[in-house]
């Protein structure tokens, strides 16, 4: 029996998968798309720049722009960092972080000192968990501080190389970050630093430049977008607004065969994000967006463009006006083989206590969901984004498993418990 009182699979029930189906869905081209495009360098110049974005956010189809003349992303060393990697270093972050207060590893290509996995079988669901050793927080490096034990599986490391948790799971790696948490690893460890490098240095540097750069305008453009009062920044606090968490993503290079009797397992699945907004820098082609029901491909992206997508929370508080974007990262179509693509990611968040409260335009408009705080929807997605990287308890993977019978998507969930019946 494993921790969460089930039956554990036998072993064979995670022997790694011989081979992969393209995961797109489709047996031909995807149709391209291409969102509005908004000069994101001019519009963080302008007195009115956030005035400006606000109207072309509140205009966007299908909850994504395109930003031309933004900082370039730093993928030669985002790449040089994953390769650098190891069990040791993220051993090493975590005794350092809080003075191994709280602790942080990272998702890298190994697996030393991990609890070992175990396939359960819930509800005749079969999900990975761990059976033992440290609790984790499925969001791994440089995240949210962790005032409880660690919890952590790696969909990736030698017990799941790319990808052996299952076709549930994304077939990617992640290094997440956030620069002031990164000072207090590196700065209690400076070895640490130095063996890392200056991939880490430039990595750093470049999210704490976007994060300056980026955030107050989007937040001041997204609260004038959705109809709310924090249109500067000195108010955002009382608006629960301003956290700024990042990842690299590294989607690994793999065989694709059509014929496979495995389903594959998809680089990045459907989903939409939970926070206000999600700025994307991609290093290669792959991004898909739902757009009028059927998925199309963004073009292949030039240095200095990112897509900003925008989230959950977003059109919570627009009362749907703007649409949060559903979105998956896919091989190409009829591919037989997908190679390495790095990404990298700001995620533009906002703090529990904050309200999600439809902002109302007209006198006749009602509100589509109920009041409530990000932290009440918030575990519950957090939750969902674990179970696709791979890292649900075995008492989560029930949780889930459970939730799945009886909503068919994170989307459904959430109509169910806070849409407001009229």
């Amino acid at each position: 029996m494993s921790s969460g009182g089930v039956a554990a699979l036998p072993s064979s029930a995670v022997a790694p998968l011989p081979t992969w189906q393209a995961s797109t869905g489709t047996s031909g081209p995807l149709a391209p798309w291409r969102p509005p495009v908004v000069d994101i360098a001019a519009l963080a110049a302008a007195p009115d720049g956030a005035e400006r974005l606000a109207a072309a956010i509140a205009a966007a189809p299908e909850g994504v722009l395109l930003l031309s003349n933004a900082l370039s992303a730093p993928f030669g060393a985002i790449g040089k960092l994953f390769d650098r990697v190891t069990p040791q270093a993220g051993a090493r972050a975590s005794a350092a972080y809080q003075a191994g207060t709280s602790r942080l590893v990272w998702k890298d290509a190994h697996g030393e000192g991990r609890a070992e996995p175990t396939r359960i079988a819930v509800g005749g669901i079969a999900a990975t968990a761990l059976t033992g050793g440290d609790a984790l927080d499925g969001r791994t490096l440089f995240t949210q501080p962790v005032n409880r034990p660690v919890r952590w599986l790696s969909n990736n490391s030698t017990l799941f190389p790319f990808n052996r948790g299952g076709p549930h799971v994304d077939y990617k790696r992640v290094i997440d970050l956030s620069p002031h948490r990164a000072d207090d690893v590196t700065s209690a460890d400076p070895d640490l630093a130095a063996e890392l490098g200056q991939p880490l240095e430039q990595a750093l540097g470049f999210f704490g430049a976007a994060q300056q750069t980026y955030g107050p305008l989007l937040l001041a453009a997204l609260s004038q977008a959705t109809g709310g009062k924090c249109a500067s920044l000195p108010q955002l606090p009382i608006c629960g607004g301003g956290s700024t968490p990042s990842e690299m993503v590294d989607y690994g290079a793999r065989a694709l065969h059509a014929d496979a009797a495995e389903a594959a397992a998809p680089h990045c699945s459907a989903h939409r994000d939970f926070g206000p907004a999600t700025l994307i820098w991609a290093g290669g082609e792959g991004l898909e967006v739902k757009v009028g029901g059927a998925w199309r491909r963004l073009p292949r992206p030039s240095p200095g463009t990112a897509v900003l997508l925008f989230g959950i929370c977003t059109a919570w508080r627009s009362n749907e006006r703007i649409p949060a974007a559903e979105h998956r990262v896919a091989d190409a179509p009829a591919a037989t083989a997908s190679h390495r693509r790095l990404s990298a990611v700001l995620f533009v968040g906002l703090r529990d206590d904050a309200l999600l409260a439809a902002a109302l335009v007209s006198p006749e408009e009602r509100p589509i969901y109920r009041t409530v705080r990000v932290g009440d929807v918030g575990p519950t997605v957090r939750r969902k984004w674990s179970w696709r990287e791979g890292s649900v308890t075995a008492e989560e993977a029930a949780a889930e498993v459970a939730e799945r019978a009886l909503f068919r998507s994170q989307e459904e969930l959430i109509a169910a418990r806070y849409k407001l019946q009229y």
